[in-house]
């Protein structure tokens, strides 16, 4: 990610898709804590995304998860788009809410 932020403009952000769950620097493999994105000059991610809330072949992120990931690259000083997680067919069904609120209550109870 350094590599490709060092070939933007510098008013131009760099986001991660994801940060983990974990703090600090150590052997998390396929995942960077927010303390490792910070320091490559990362200052933008996203949580909570629904792909990640489904899980790939295994259960997905809960709301606790992303609210703790989304407070952990706040207290690093990263700005955060937490996601609401909503599925295709709830988003064309117009029930959005349904995950908005159980999501952000969550993430907000953690974050303030």
């Amino acid at each position: 990610m350094a590599a490709a932020k060092s070939m933007f403009r510098p008013e131009i952000a760099t986001c991660a898709e994801d940060v983990s769950f974990a703090k600090g620097y150590g052997a998390f493999t396929g995942e960077l804590s927010a303390e490792m994105l910070t320091d490559s000059g990362i200052t933008w991610t996203l949580t909570g995304h629904s792909e990640r809330r489904v899980g790939f072949g295994f259960p997905g992120e809960t709301s606790t998860v992303v609210g703790i990931k989304t407070k952990n690259a706040i207290d690093c000083g990263m700005s955060v788009m937490a996601c609401i997680g909503e599925q295709l067919a709830d988003r064309e069904a117009g029930i959005r809410i349904k995950h908005f609120l159980p999501s952000h209550s969550f993430v907000s109870s953690e974050v303030l």
